[in-house]
């Protein structure tokens, strides 16, 4: 199911890639390992169709999970990059940090955080002006 939301996704077509994921999601709980990555699989086909509010939902489920350790950094991030997309920064913000935080620090989710945070601080400097 991942493999074929991939392809769909590739092929732009969250809706099917969406749909197939459902359809697996469903027996597999949110602390293992294969439903946490169908997790962060779903929230990118939502976030794909423009659907980020339900992206961030199916996110949150790894972020707020503490057995989850080695996927929230990951979900953060694409959370952050939601947040940004629905005009929150300070939401933006906070995932951002959090990636960062919960990733190693020469990893590229860190970086890629540590990146999309600053520009979320110019982006504030050059409106401020």
């Amino acid at each position: 199911a991942i493999l074929a939301a991939d392809t769909y996704l590739s092929y732009n077509n969250p809706d099917k890639a969406i749909a197939i994921i459902q359809r697996s999601l469903s027996g597999f709980s949110g602390g293992s390992l294969l439903g946490a990555l169908m997790r962060v699989q779903l929230g990118s086909a939502l976030a794909t169709k423009g659907d980020c509010k339900e992206a961030i939902k199916v996110w949150s489920e790894i972020v707020d999970n503490s057995l989850l350790k080695f996927l929230r950094a990951d979900a953060s991030l694409r959370s952050g990059v939601c947040y940004e997309q629905l005009g929150e920064s300070q939401k933006a913000k906070e995932m951002y940090q959090k990636a960062a935080a919960e990733s190693s620090p020469e990893s590229p989710i860190a970086a890629s955080a540590k990146g999309l945070d600053r520009a979320l601080d110019l982006k504030a400097n050059v409106a401020d002006e």
